[in-house]
């Protein structure tokens, strides 16, 4: 008998591209739930769909369109025919404990949604992470640890909390807090002249401006939203903003990261005690 275990990444899937789902910091969640329970069993994981159709990015004139063409490796001639074989298949939910599945013949066990967030895949690090080096298309990679870095969110988030997220979630934040946060970064790492990387999904000239910092902030180099990931986590201090995606960057960084204190961080994510600053 041999399991399976896929990610559901959209409603409709047809192999090459899937119908709109969301960004990739929630898209990675059903994932890394299915990279653990595979290699913790020794079972075969179905190489995920990445490429999505999707408008929102276009109408808001996002710099990251969010299609996800080149954001981790095409499936091979052996995985599209996993992925192919799996469409006929018994499919289970993760919720079913797999010891009590009855089935003798091949079944696939299908990983969909947020789930509770980083709070049920923290003790996976480490398989993420590993999954992730070996996958992702890095483009624009910073291979070096550097002293800040600063993700400020906008594009579809908007200046009041949203009634279907989290308190205080997907919710732009102040400029004067991101100038106090990289002020305290920059204490922090107890450099008269820190190097500072920008990550944004507006124009980084805009929010430069908007920022007014007396420091020199790079733009960062990264090609796609996993290697912008990767480059965040690079940093030793990471100010962050209130999303999934500011959090998958602190999740695989050894390095601290600063939080909006208005920012229930506990409700998706376990808190670090040496590692995590609220501001």
């Amino acid at each position: 008998m041999s399991i399976y275990h896929s990610a559901k990444l959209s409603k409709f899937d047809v192999g090459i591209v899937r119908s709109p789902g969301p960004g990739l910091g929630n898209l990675m969640f059903p994932v890394a739930r299915a990279i653990i329970q595979s290699e913790k069993s020794g079972n075969i994981m179905v190489s995920p769909t990445w490429t999505q159709l999707k408008i929102g990015p276009f109408l808001r004139r996002e710099k990251d369109k969010r299609l996800y063409l080149n954001e981790f490796s095409r499936r091979s001639l052996f995985e599209w025919k996993v992925w192919f074989k799996t469409l006929f298949l018994t499919t289970v939910e993760e919720s079913r404990l797999l010891s009590d599945i009855s089935h003798t013949d091949n079944y696939v066990v299908r990983y969909e949604g947020l789930g509770d967030y980083f709070k049920d895949i923290y003790d996976g690090r480490d398989l993420i992470k590993a999954w992730i080096d070996k996958n992702a298309q890095k483009d624009g990679e910073i291979l070096e640890s550097y002293n800040v870095a600063c993700h400020v969110r906008l594009g579809d988030f908007g200046a009041e909390e949203g009634p279907d997220n989290k308190q205080g979630h997907v919710v732009r934040q102040s400029w004067v807090w991101y100038r106090q946060a990289i002020d305290e970064a920059v204490k922090l790492s107890n450099i008269s002249n820190p190097k500072i990387y920008l990550f944004t999904d507006e124009s980084h000239a805009s929010v430069v401006e908007q920022l007014n910092l007396p420091y020199e902030v790079i733009q960062d180099p990264s090609k796609n939203a996993i290697t912008a990931i990767i480059n965040m986590s690079r940093a030793n201090i990471l100010v962050t903003s209130k999303s999934t995606f500011s959090q998958w960057a602190a999740f695989i960084s050894d390095g601290r990261a600063i939080w909006n204190h208005n920012f229930n961080l506990t409700e998706t994510f376990p808190v670090r005690v040496d590692q995590d600053i609220f501001l």
